[in-house]
């Protein structure tokens, strides 16, 4: 069969279906990935002997009614497309467009929405079927009973219509991580991914492991829902080599939640890494009680070049209502080690968590100044559906009603904005101007102007900086 995949585009006319404040927008900004999952999907539909074709509209830059058409100049037998909430309104008009012109087309959804919202996604889309969680083993299958023309009972993870009910068929069966092949990644259009934090000419990314052991109660629970799964340091280190020598990558995302939860494993891929021989810089994600002073040292010398660490608060009771379990201390001594180690740092702040004042969201800008990272990313506290936040916002009132099942209802077009924390003074016109104040407060100090300005070591240092700057002040 013929199978196109989409990464729909978060763009509408130009406005970003995220957030809309903060760490959302700057990052798009500075980079721009590959969407690993239909990546992996691709891999295992093509060893499956599957035709596949991928589009990535955002790295593309194109808009839906652009996905649709070159969708349409495909001619697919199915279309899979994955979704998060935000961008929802975008796929149903991107699914509605295709069915229009193509009746026949069979439509898979899947994603976040799917997995967090299976029964409303189904009801308010033009999905044929919907699978919940991985896709690797749920999807062949899927494929197999349709072009057997039969449905597709009995195949965990899968949705379908019957009678006019959506059927579950339960949770999806997991394939081993280590058995997943590979992302197809020649199907990817690579040259468009890009990392402006680096200068590095060609930047991909990989996932050692999937899912994450903690419980934030920002995260969605779909991730954090004790499924983690790490891949052998010899798997994670053989692909690096493919992306190293088959793809020139010279720059490497490691997109995993939490890097270094498992800080042997962690310090045995850095150890394959340096054995293979292999010359590349990477960045990855974790958290400041994740990390000692042994393992940082060992990053560096296999080539990592930054941490992005989740501070989000300064403010105790909001760390603890975020579930976080760290201390402003444990994130000062996690950083003094990262910098020994001569690690650049990212860090995460969030404003406008439940209860917080102007001093306290004030004072969290004044600490992450404090703490002087090399980047900070700032962005307001949205509560999304398939987080505890959001249950307890819900529970406790602090939102008027359940806003994203509405939202999903409705395809989008609800009148209330985006739901964030309001109280008292606490306005959603200042946190929006609290977020620029971080941003401006942060990035235009005289001394962290200085700092950078000291590490320019050629005219394509400058022209980094320059991007850099103006992605700052677009925020």
């Amino acid at each position: 069969m013929k199978i196109v995949l989409i990464n729909p585009p978060e763009m509408i006319a130009g406005e970003e279906r995220g957030t809309g404040f903060g760490a959302r927008s700057f990052v798009k900004q500075l980079r721009v990935l590959p969407p690993l999952g239909l990546a992996y999907l691709a891999a295992v539909l093509r060893n499956a002997s599957h035709q596949v074709e991928l589009i990535d509209a955002n790295a593309l830059r194109i808009g839906p009614d652009e996905v649709v058409r070159n969708t349409c100049a495909l001619s697919p037998d199915v279309v899979g497309i994955t979704c998060v909430t935000p961008i929802f309104p975008v796929v149903v008009s991107i699914c509605r467009s295709l069915k229009a012109l193509q009746p026949a087309l069979r439509i898979v959804g899947g994603g976040p929405q799917v997995t967090i919202m299976p029964d409303l996604t189904m009801e308010n889309t033009a999905f044929d079927f919907g699978i919940e969680g991985e896709a690797e083993m749920a999807m062949p299958r899927l494929l197999d009973a349709i072009g057997q023309g039969v449905k597709p009972v009995g195949i965990g993870g899968v949705l379908f219509r019957e009678n006019g009910h959506v059927t579950r068929n339960g949770p999806a069966e997991i394939m081993p991580i280590d058995d997943i092949p590979f992302p197809w990644r020649e199907i990817l259009p690579n040259e468009r991914y890009f990392d402006m934090t680096t200068e590095a000419k060609r930047v991909s990314s990989i996932m050692t492991a999937r899912g994450c052991p903690y419980r934030c109660s920002f995260c969605e629970r779909y991730i954090r829902g004790g499924h983690y799964r790490a891949r052998s340091a010899d798997n994670v280190t053989a692909e690096l080599q493919e992306l190293v020598t088959r793809h020139g990558c010279t720059e490497i995302v490691i997109y995993d939640d939490t890097f270094t939860a498992n800080k042997k494993r962690a310090a045995e891929i850095c150890e394959k890494i340096m054995e293979r021989g292999l010359k590349f810089r990477w960045d990855c994600r974790t958290r400041v009680d994740c990390v000692d002073a042994d393992l940082l040292k060992l990053m560096a010398r296999a080539g990592c070049s930054r941490i992005s660490f989740g501070v989000e608060s300064a403010q105790a009771d909001v760390l603890g209502l975020f579930n976080k379990r760290i201390t402003i201390e444990q994130v000062e001594q996690a950083f003094a080690m990262t910098r020994a180690a001569g690690i650049k740092i990212l860090a995460y702040f969030m404003l406008g968590a439940p209860g917080e004042t102007r001093d306290s969201i004030e004072n969290t800008m004044a600490v992450s100044r404090k703490l002087n990272p090399d980047f900070a990313y700032y962005s307001i506290v949205v509560p999304y559906p398939g987080t505890d936040l959001y249950d307890h916002a819900l529970s406790k009132g602090l939102i008027r009603f359940d806003y994203w099942k509405e939202y999903v209802r409705s395809e989008g077009k609800l009148k209330e904005p985006t739901p964030m924390f309001e109280h008292g003074d606490i306005t959603r016109e200042y946190l929006a101007s609290a977020l620029r104040s971080a941003y401006a407060r942060f990035y235009v100090r005289p001394a962290y102007i200085a700092r950078r300005f000291r590490s320019i070591k050629s005219l394509s240092d400058f022209a980094w900086h320059v991007k850099m700057a103006r992605a700052t002040l677009m925020t």
